[in-house]
């Protein structure tokens, strides 16, 4: 094929569009996946953020309906109210036992007008210190129940302040907390996802949180993260769990981190913040998705929906060559022909007119051409002077 013909560069032309388009294609089928894996990502952060909260609002409601419990129990009550620590101790530890074991309260203590610990039920020998969780404050300044979140020594707590009353006499706060450590636990039985609970470190001793992993036969794992510990992790490489950004720039919606893929596996990371009773961001939980599933199925759509289009445009170049090739190279071919044999003295050959198209159009004006050709040439033939005569012999010589 000559690489000046219109038919080469109308080839190359096609062949370049191919790649191109094909180029355009995959590029935007990768957009088009990373768009859906992060929609994907995003429902799993929304998924998480539903389970996180349902949970929280059950535990609420069961430390609301025992601390009411509580304040109708006039023994506890009377301990309480003649501030007799030991009666007090005697009328609750066997069912703070109980509380702990079957509905996972691990904080229960009573704190007195003045705002200190009267008693603790999880270390009866610490009392007389000032109480500085906002639930608990709260509920001394408002004289109202107050629920809210708290970072504890060893997790982070759902915790709820109820106030109590001897008659017309307020008395002081009782209060009681459940560690959401176990929250991500259930989540991942939930909703299938992994999940880590990050704290801030701020009010917690490095000292004492080092006891609690000791006493729950946990490494201490304070210095992994410069501002956050993780509380609660339920994936087994903590590699994936890392948060770099701060608790103060998430979202409150909850967002998105990244999607990537670990060997044969993809995942999507996401996170999103906790607020304490006092409104301070003090926790986040962070959401690992296996969407491998998800994403095997999106790509081989992906490569159907490329292989039809593919398909469809190399079967829609080879129809537009075919057709060039029989309304225009053809013809052209023809032309070329017959103007060849006119050029040698052949001119009897007609051009066939082959449509009303523009190539139409110009075979029948080379053929008028050819025949004001042959006509020009048969009256400049018919003009031409006849040869003279040979001379004759003379008969008498």
């Amino acid at each position: 094929m000559n690489s000046n013909s219109i038919k080469t560069k109308l080839v190359a032309l096609i062949i370049a569009t191919l790649g191109l388009g094909g180029a355009a294609i995959v590029a935007t089928l990768r957009v088009t996946f990373e768009q859906d894996a992060r929609l994907v990502a995003e429902q799993s952060v929304a998924q998480s953020i539903a389970a996180f909260r349902t949970l929280a609002e059950n535990e609420e409601r069961l430390l609301a309906s025992t601390l009411e419990a509580l304040a109708q129990d006039r023994a506890m009550i009377a301990a309480f109210a003649t501030a007799d620590r030991e009666a007090l101790l005697a009328q609750t530890q066997g069912l703070y036992a109980t509380l702990k074991t079957r509905a996972g309260v691990t904080n229960w203590s009573f704190t007195g007008v003045d705002g200190t610990t009267f008693l603790r039920l999880s270390d009866p020998s610490y009392f007389g210190e000032k109480v500085d969780r906002p639930t608990v404050v709260k509920c001394l300044a408002t004289r109202a129940t107050q629920t809210g979140f708290a970072i504890g020594s060893q997790g982070f707590a759902l915790r709820s302040a109820r106030p109590l009353f001897d008659g017309e006499r307020f008395l002081g706060c009782v209060e009681m907390g459940s560690e959401i450590n176990r929250f991500v636990a259930t989540m991942k039985i939930q909703t299938g996802s992994d999940y880590a609970l990050f704290l801030t470190k701020d009010g917690i001793d490095p000292a004492k949180w080092a006891r609690g992993r000791e006493l729950l036969k946990l490494k201490d794992n304070w210095g992994e993260h410069p501002e956050l510990v993780v509380a609660a992790n339920t994936s087994a490489d903590e590699r994936i769990m890392r948060l770099q950004s701060s608790l103060a720039s998430l979202e409150e919606k909850g967002s998105v981190l990244d999607v990537q893929e670990l060997g044969e596996r993809t995942y999507s990371r996401g996170v999103f913040p906790i607020a304490d009773a006092a409104g301070k961001r003090a926790a986040a939980i962070f959401v690992l998705n296996d969407i491998s599933r998800q994403a095997s199925s999106m790509r081989h759509t992906q490569l159907v929906a490329v292989s039809i289009v593919v398909a469809m445009m190399v079967l829609a170049s080879l129809l537009l060559m075919a057709m060039f090739e029989r309304l225009i190279f053809v013809r052209l071919a023809a032309i070329i022909r017959v103007a060849t044999r006119v050029v040698g003295g052949d001119f009897e050959t007609k051009i066939p007119v082959n449509g009303n198209d523009e190539i139409g159009r110009f075979e029948e004006l080379f053929e008028q051409f050819r025949q004001v050709f042959l006509s020009v040439l048969e009256e400049a033939h018919a003009r031409a002077p006849s040869e003279p005569a040979p001379p004759q012999k003379d008969q008498a010589a």
